[in-house]
């Protein structure tokens, strides 16, 4: 019999809580200086749409962009907060999607051997892992190591980005003021962080979920992949789906999967390929043929996702 093997990321399938974004009220709390959920995400695709353009001198990291928003996040993580507040936070503010124990019991009941690779922390992550039933040795994630940081002094530079940004956010053109910044920031001690945060996303889950096709003996042809949105790459190999998912993933995956509950997914692995007449589960390859039915697609998956989002189905 052939193995079951399942490559899945955790942030918006199993889990519903984006911990780089809830870590923003508490520092603001700190601080004093609002931080609006937008501004990393802005960072982050300004920073990628520079290196589609080829520029590569902005922020010299390395090949991977994806996940971007960990790293502009982790400075301000490193300055105002510590191991045991952000392990509270996670606690706090992220929850299991609904029926999320329920399905990864179901499906490692059926003989599933199941794998997180995760763009998100690791305090996150590995906390999230434990209340699934998935061990740390099939977990890989975006390390957080507060070993590593050693930030002093005021933190002058954190409060000019919220300035530059919110000028940014009012659509002004000051793609010059940025790439100061980033220029100026590279040579301090939060530059430093930058370079050390490599998020687990793109190209990166990937190469991971070949390495463990190759530990697991599966061929990558032969391998369940699940995930959401653009970071999940390993979304172009095997059999894919996408749960809930970002239009850039629907565009990656062959299945796409949408519902209230993670259970469909329980539905879609173990009844595969026989599942296009279960409602909520849909042939992509054949939809993509139809831009208008692709589009309404993208529409119930964008609305059910921002439902999910803000549904609690269990505290990690």
């Amino acid at each position: 019999m052939q193995k079951q093997l399942l490559v899945s990321d955790l942030e918006g399938v199993w889990i519903s809580g984006d911990i780089a974004a809830q870590c923003l009220p508490f520092i603001s709390n700190i601080t004093g200086h609002e931080l609006y959920r937008s501004t990393f995400p802005m960072l982050s695709e300004w920073v990628y749409n520079k290196v589609l353009r080829g520029d590569r001198s902005i922020l010299d990291v390395g090949p991977e962009v994806y996940g971007g928003t960990l790293r502009y996040v982790a400075p301000f993580i490193a300055a105002y907060m510590d191991e045991g507040r952000l392990n509270n936070l996670v606690r706090e503010s992220c929850s299991l999607m609904p029926d999320a124990e329920k399905t990864i019991s179901y499906l490692q009941s059926h003989g599933f051997i199941i794998y997180l690779v995760s763009t998100a922390y690791s305090q996150q992550v590995y906390l999230a892992a434990k209340r699934l039933g998935i061990s740390d040795e099939r977990v890989t994630c975006t390390p957080l190591n507060f070993s590593q940081f050693s930030l002093a002094g005021p933190h002058t530079r954190l409060d000019e980005i919220l300035d530059i940004t919110r000028v940014y956010r009012d659509g002004v053109n000051i793609d010059g003021q940025l790439t100061d910044f980033f220029t100026g920031l590279l040579n301090t001690q939060y530059g430093e962080i930058l370079t050390r945060v490599n998020p687990m996303g793109g190209t990166r889950k990937t190469d991971e979920c070949l390495k463990i096709c190759d530990q697991e003996k599966v061929n990558m042809d032969d391998v369940f992949t699940l995930g959401d949105s653009v970071t999940d790459g390993h979304l172009e190999h095997g059999i894919s789906m996408a749960f809930c998912a970002t239009r850039d993933a629907l565009k990656m995956a062959r299945t796409g999967i949408v519902s209230p509950t993670t259970r469909k997914i329980g539905s879609a692995l173990t009844n595969y390929p026989d599942i296009y007449e279960i409602d909520g589960i849909d042939d992509l390859e054949e939809l993509k043929q139809h831009p208008s039915n692709f589009k309404a697609l993208v529409e119930r998956h964008d609305r059910m996702r921002q439902r999910l989002r803000g549904k609690l189905g269990g505290k990690i």
